[in-house]
């Protein structure tokens, strides 16, 4: 317990550590994103996911982007998944002379181990993400963005209570053109789920994220309002 706290404390630290040489000029606002999640369980080991989310920005506002994503994950064996992820996003661009929507997809592959430290449940998440913009070649000028980030993620088991706590941690590395630029965002998530039982499972969560080794460094506070449902086939 004491080094799971230290490693929230360490991400915590990031920004801190960051701004105390006053070299550079935050810039912050607030977001509200809302997702509708289907999700399917084919069998104990196989699962599919559709999910449907629009975010919000400028003090949320105007739109940012709105995004569908299909998914499907295997379990390799007891606590170890795999999942695969494929996102079309519709991007408002609403800044310059040009102005508009812009698209993109995005692939992720993710590899997860979960297990239990009562009353605490853990999950350790690395995933890896590609993303590119439709209809634009590498020979056009459109470049890949790549990241792996590494999330930690703890459920707090109440006994007697339904809204049990939900804290997690996520620290993004950024690779451009083959090389590695380093950590470029850090995230802290505090939430909690309800369960709807046979009408589906409502979240809501609070998130502060910030960019890193930048400039004018993004600090994003935010709401998360979240609602999935499952089908079991087994």
């Amino acid at each position: 317990m004491t080094k799971v706290w230290k490693l929230f404390l360490l991400l915590l630290a990031f920004g801190s550590l960051q701004a105390q040489d006053g070299s550079y000029v935050e810039v912050r606002d607030f977001e509200t994103w809302t997702s509708a999640e289907l999700n399917f369980k084919a069998s104990k080991k196989i699962s599919f996911g559709l999910q449907q989310q629009v975010r919000l920005d400028n003090n949320s506002s105007e739109l940012k982007n709105t995004f569908t994503q299909a998914s499907a994950s295997y379990t390799l064996f007891k606590n170890f998944e795999l999942e695969y992820g494929l996102r079309y996003i519709a991007i408002n661009d609403n800044s310059g002379a040009v102005q508009g929507y812009n698209y993109d997809y995005r692939h992720h592959f993710d590899f997860s181990y979960k297990h239990k430290i009562k009353p605490l449940a853990l999950k350790h998440r690395l995933r890896y993400t590609t993303r590119n913009e439709v209809g634009i070649s590498a020979e056009e000028g459109d470049m890949a963005r790549n990241h792996l980030r590494y999330r930690l993620k703890l459920d707090y088991n109440i006994k007697g209570w339904k809204l049990d706590p939900i804290l997690s941690g996520e620290i993004f590395n950024r690779f451009e053109n083959g090389i590695n630029e380093g950590f470029s965002d850090y995230r802290i998530t505090f939430g909690t789920d309800y369960n709807l039982k046979k009408a589906g499972k409502i979240g809501i969560y609070y998130r502060y994220q910030k960019e890193l080794n930048t400039s004018y460094p993004m600090e994003v506070h935010l709401i998360r309002l979240k609602y999935s449902f499952t089908l079991k086939n087994y």
